[in-house]
């Protein structure tokens, strides 16, 4: 991704399980994307059906090229495995629609397929149903130049393993290792209490002030390209306080005007950027350098490793086209406090179980 994107494509499902978390990133992005099977209708709550009705919530057309390049990653991935993972091993089973797939995939998923369902739904086993869909979003996102972001903590805490390549082994807390897929936390952004607020509010307010929006967007995409990039000593804890402080200040402009009536401004939901982060950049910020500690960089923002990557120079070589997906978090239990959930511990789970 050369540029800093104004839409994001909604992972891992359909549908959205959350208005607030609809309400939220209009605020942060312009439009969201979702892919949509032809034929089929997504059961949208009122407020979903207002946003598309305006234009803010889109549908992604599949064409063949998705459907083409999101089998060749999906067969690659699962003959280039060096070991199952847990989470890949789990029973149950989702569906999945036969328009997400290409022909190349149907022999395979019709030998592990249960069901034909009458509304066209193949019923496959969950591992790889998730790990499918997780492709088809990074191939979707990636020709479309969109970011990738979902409310569901879970999905994305196991996302770098389909993202990344499985580029981890077993033990995920390597402190020494070269690179490290991390998270930058946001805090004191997105107002928690916005379910109040009606959906035509969000529409003013990204009509009235999208300059804020393009600012703070920009400032966060810079910042995160130049972490991502950086694997000498020459990144100093000077240059990463300057892009913070920045941040910093886009982002009170950005929030002050987020004053909808009735909304704690003091009271937010957790913003988080999964993104691959050197060693060297850890032992510029910290000192002792453990990546896995959550360090406060300045004011509300703060990054920590969520696992160590096994081979160097796929990260290295990528680094140019590394995949970035965002968090907005509305785990009520988070709200107000400085908390952060244990990225690390998940991820291990869907590896180790």
């Amino acid at each position: 991704m050369n540029k800093a994107s104004d839409s994001v494509l909604s992972f891992p499902s359909i549908e959205f399980k959350n208005d607030d978390w609809i309400k939220s990133s209009l605020l942060y992005w312009d439009k969201i994307y979702r892919i949509v099977p032809q034929g089929y209708k997504p059961r949208d709550s009122v407020l979903v059906q207002k946003a598309c009705q305006h234009g803010l919530i889109e549908t992604v057309a599949l064409e063949s090229a998705d459907k083409s390049k999101t089998a060749d990653e999906f067969i690659k991935f699962y003959d280039n495995l060096e070991f199952i993972p847990a989470g890949l091993e789990t029973t149950g089973t989702e569906r999945l629609h036969p328009g997400k797939i290409d022909d190349r995939l149907y022999p395979l998923l019709e030998k592990i397929a249960q069901k034909l369902f009458n509304d066209n739904m193949l019923l496959i086993p969950k591992p790889v149903v998730r790990g499918y869909m997780f492709y088809l979003s990074k191939v979707v996102a990636e020709r479309r130049n969109l970011n990738r972001g979902t409310d569901d903590r879970d999905s994305w805490a196991i996302d770098p393993y389909f993202a990344e390549d499985a580029n981890f082994g077993e033990f995920i807390y390597d402190r020494d290792a070269k690179w490290f897929y991390s998270s930058l936390f946001i805090y004191d952004l997105f107002p928690a209490d916005i379910s109040n607020v009606p959906i035509e509010d969000i529409i003013h307010f990204i009509e009235e002030r999208k300059e804020l929006k393009v600012e703070f967007r920009n400032k966060i995409f810079d910042f995160v390209n130049e972490l991502a990039k950086y694997e000498s000593e020459g990144f100093t804890k000077e240059k990463i306080e300057g892009f913070v402080e920045e941040i910093e200040t886009s982002k009170k402009d950005l929030k002050k005007a987020i004053e909808f009536q009735n909304v704690r401004s003091n009271v937010s939901n957790l913003f988080t950027v999964g993104l691959p982060i050197g060693l060297s950049v850890y032992n510029t910020i910290k000192n002792p350098s453990d990546p896995f500690s959550i360090f406060t960089l300045l004011g509300s923002i703060s990054v920590g490793a969520i696992a160590s990557y096994l081979k160097y120079a796929p990260v290295r070589e990528e680094r140019e086209n590394y995949h970035i997906s965002y968090l907005i978090d509305m785990d009520r239990e988070l709200v107000g406090k400085k908390a952060y959930p244990n990225y690390p511990y998940l991820f291990d789970q869907f590896i180790n179980d």
